[in-house]
């Protein structure tokens, strides 16, 4: 797998902490650097404070006081490059059809492990839209 570059921030927005220590952790050691958050509110406001690109939103389907999709779609208005990653254990039919999850969006199912996180934010950074 290539290496990140240490360049590559990714903005994650997740309200398990323990999921969240998780994959700060698998993320923090493979070079990434990363801005948690632990809600949509919190994670607007990391975004705009942040100074540098922010290359990837891997958020959760769903979070506290809005949704995963609403919030690409707030950040993407002022960040026009960033890639989205969704995470979610509910069932992407349930996703789609309650919370506006778009069918060809990137998305990994809970539970997952450090190797298929990795890959897929591999796989999503380097994909050419």
């Amino acid at each position: 797998m290539a290496e990140p570059s240490p360049a590559e921030t990714i903005l994650l927005v997740e309200d398990e902490p323990e999921i969240r220590r998780f994959i700060v952790k698998v993320l923090a050691v493979q070079g990434y650097q990363v801005l948690e958050a632990h809600d949509g509110t919190q994670a607007l406001a990391l975004c705009r404070q942040h100074p540098g690109p922010i290359h990837l939103l891997l958020t959760d389907v769903v979070i506290p006081d809005t949704s995963g999709p609403e919030l690409a779609a707030n950040i993407q208005a002022f960040r026009p490059q960033i890639r989205f990653l969704y995470i979610s254990a509910f069932d992407t039919g349930l996703l789609r059809q309650n919370f506006g999850l778009n069918a060809r969006a990137a998305f990994l199912q809970k539970p997952f492990d450090a190797e298929d996180l990795l890959k897929k934010i591999h796989d999503v950074l380097q994909s050419q839209d």
